[in-house]
């Protein structure tokens, strides 16, 4: 089979990026493959064959309209030249397989329903423009991929999309690269961030801070330390924060949390380029993300043996109550949070049940398999 896959960027970090590094390189130990990208790093298969889409310099709305454009060019010219072609997000117009790795106009909605939308700027009508034309109007597509059952539904109620016309597959991990470690080799690592040997520590991965509940965490770290009496607790946070309206970078939080008093117990780490060692300096992993397509640090930690407590989409729907993590019904409500984390820093049995069992959950959606479901779907395209 010859496939043809885009990537604005071609590389192994990050969520959106790896999903086609990951595919890409399963599918050329059996099948003829070209990547066509604007920039490439992290390249281990010199199977794969590497196009360039040049980008001129300037602000994201131009490069992503031109990235639309050249590939929606590209892909028309060169449909009788592969067998598939294969883009993620909103790359182009022309095109047999899409994964939407998240509904723009479903993010929008939801930051609206708790009193958090931004001034609607010219990326977000960019991006609302291309979603419609694709998945409402033209449907040059022959099958979307939905990361999660939740974007499924927001395709069908916003665009109307036909459920027929979508597939379920969610993202994958790397059980050999995301996996426990030997906390005795963390040492290091811990005395860099000032963890004590009798501190138990919350993690969050994140970028986006305040969609992924940062803000909602802070404050539930706050009722269990200063309510509770928790004093040992500590909340590390991983991930260099991006400017989301006046929250720029993460000096909203450090000052929440010293307000609070509360800020020598909130760890910000900035990117880390160990996130496995990263992951495993945690006890439990937090995440009350108010709006998720998927969400791949949640599985990774679930991967790392860290029992889990997540929102209830995205990644939460891999998530089974009560045996391999624990479901928020209200991401926004703190104390339904702060009681969550509490039922496991006093249930230590609980606490390691939960992430044997969540690293045997991550294992069933390892590369390998979510490949063969994707590789699935080209052959259910090519049948009709």
């Amino acid at each position: 089979m010859k496939i043809a896959m885009s990537s604005r960027v071609y590389s192994k970090k990050g969520g959106v990026s790896r999903y086609v590094a990951e595919l890409a390189e399963r599918f050329a130990e059996e099948h003829e493959v070209h990547i066509f990208s604007s920039k490439w790093e992290d390249v281990g298969n010199d199977k794969i064959i590497f196009h360039k889409t040049p980008l001129p310099p300037g602000p994201i709305l131009v490069e992503a309209g031109t990235y639309f454009l050249e590939m929606s060019a590209l892909s028309r010219l060169m449909r009788s030249r592969f067998d598939i072609i294969h883009t993620e997000g909103l790359e182009s117009a022309w095109l047999d397989v899409v994964t939407a790795h998240s509904i723009h106009r479903g993010a929008m909605e939801a930051m609206k329903c708790i009193g958090e939308l931004k001034p609607i700027g010219a990326m977000d009508k960019f991006l609302l423009a291309i979603e419609k034309i694709n998945y409402q109007k033209c449907r040059n597509y022959r099958k979307i991929i939905c990361d999660s059952s939740s974007s499924k539904q927001e395709l069908m109620d916003f665009y109307e999309v036909p459920a027929e016309d979508i597939a379920v597959v969610p993202l994958g991990v790397n059980a050999e690269e995301f996996k426990p470690l030997d906390k005795r080799s963390l040492k290091p690592l811990r005395d860099k961030y000032g963890i004590d040997d009798g501190d138990l520590v919350l993690l969050i991965v994140a970028t986006e801070f305040y969609r992924k509940g940062i803000t909602e965490l802070i404050n539930a770290v706050n009722i269990l330390i200063n309510e509770r009496g928790y004093k040992t607790i500590k909340l590390l946070v991983v991930g260099k924060a991006r400017i989301e309206g006046s929250r720029k970078g993460d000096t909203y939080y450090r000052e929440l949390a010293a307000k609070l008093g509360i800020a020598k117990n909130v760890i910000f780490t900035g990117s880390a380029s160990d996130l496995n060692a990263h992951y495993n300096l945690g006890d439990i992993f937090v995440f009350p993300t108010k709006y998720e397509a998927f969400g791949i640090p949640t599985l990774e930690a679930m991967s790392c043996g860290l029992p889990v407590i997540n929102s209830k989409i995205g990644a939460g729907e891999l998530i089974t109550d009560s045996h391999d993590g624990l479901l928020l019904d209200d991401a926004n409500n703190v104390k339904e949070i702060a009681d969550k984390i509490e039922t496991l820093v006093v249930d230590e049995t609980l606490r390691v049940n939960l992430g044997e069992n969540a690293r045997k959950t991550a294992k069933k959606y390892t590369w390998d398999i979510i490949a063969r479901q994707t590789m699935n779907v080209y052959e259910e395209v090519l049948r009709c």
